[in-house]
């Protein structure tokens, strides 16, 4: 996926509304966050890994982070109901 044109990825994969990432002090630049993301929405600059606004927010990135630096919050209390309405629509229970 991190070779399609921008158009393409933005129809196939939309970012996760009501999820917002960080990255903390915690994070040593080692790059694992890079290798890991689909969308090659991370660089690091400074030492730091820093996410670009076409992050989708499936948080990949925190989950094979070895320090925890990169954080997932939810911002909006039906972030979680949206992403099971989007899964839904498009798989047949």
């Amino acid at each position: 996926m991190k070779h399609l044109p921008a158009e393409t990825l933005d129809e196939m994969v939309r970012p996760v509304e009501g999820l917002t990432i960080t990255v903390t002090d915690d994070c040593i630049g080692c790059g694992k966050c890079i290798d890991k993301c689909f969308i090659n929405a991370i660089s690091i600059e400074s030492e730091r890994a820093v996410i670009s606004d076409q992050c989708r927010s499936c948080g990949r990135c925190a989950l094979y982070c070895p320090t925890k630096a990169i954080t997932l919050s939810i911002t909006e209390p039906d972030a979680a109901d949206q992403v099971v309405a989007r899964i839904e629509a498009i798989v047949d229970f």
